[in-house]
């Protein structure tokens, strides 16, 4: 199960929602159909494109647009935290990795129908906390069975009374 986040300020959020897709920015690194398919690969396209990233951050960063192309997959489940209307949206991948050429910033691609959307007090504290990874494509493997519940349409079994405390986490 992958969680995304739309932009620091939700900026992808109607990209998202409207065009029913998932992306990444990155526009720097070009088609990534085009870099060969192996973690190495990824690090040394990702320093060509932006020389002036610290190395040692250089492996999370090349990490996300490899993991979105190599490692998610059609029929995956997809959490997106929208930081503009506060719920999470919950959808299933139906496309493989897709090059949007001139679309930037968020170039990167892959369909998404997205199946509900659920009040960030359906969650527990710790779901809400692994939803707010710092990174922007993210597996959420500790809290997963709330998100399946919720794509199920099951009642919260712990919900936040108050989400207000997480904003800072969660936008």
């Amino acid at each position: 199960m992958w969680g995304i986040h739309g932009g620091r300020h939700g900026e992808a959020d109607e990209l998202f929602l409207s065009e029913g897709v998932v992306a990444l920015g990155w526009d720097a690194m070009g088609n990534l159909a085009h870099i060969p398919g192996t973690r190495d690969a990824f690090k040394t396209a990702f320093q060509q494109a932006y020389p002036e990233a610290k190395p040692g951050s250089i492996p999370t960063m090349a990490g996300q647009p490899y993991r979105f192309v190599h490692e998610m997959h059609t029929g995956d489940v997809v959490a997106y935290p929208s930081k503009v209307d506060r719920e999470v949206h919950l959808g299933v991948v139906t496309g493989d990795y897709a090059w949007s050429g001139q679309q930037a910033p968020y170039p990167h691609r892959r369909a998404v129908v997205w199946r509900t959307s659920v009040l960030r007090t359906h969650f527990s504290q710790g779901a809400l906390y692994e939803m707010g990874s710092a990174m922007s494509l993210f597996q959420i493997r500790n809290n997963a069975e709330e998100v399946f519940d919720a794509l199920a349409g099951k009642s919260a079994t712990t919900p936040v009374i108050d989400d207000s405390t997480l904003s800072a986490n969660l936008g």
